[in-house]
């Protein structure tokens, strides 16, 4: 099963996404979306991201 699906099931389990079979080009496939809670999330994450992401930046920056 890999390592996507997976996660994609566990975000679907705790709400962070939804999917749904589809048609295209002939062929039945799987898409999956953001619910509102999965945009929340993603939100706080990007944010919690961007400040760690600064800290690292701003010690390799002080490392050189």
């Amino acid at each position: 099963q890999g390592t996507v699906y997976p996660v994609l099931h566990r975000l679907e389990r705790e709400g962070l996404i939804r999917s749904g079979w589809q048609e295209h080009a002939g062929r039945q496939r799987r898409l999956y979306e953001l619910t509102s809670d999965g945009r929340k999330r993603l939100r706080t994450d990007r944010a919690h991201f961007q400040r760690f992401a600064r800290g690292v930046l701003g010690v390799i920056g002080e490392a050189r």
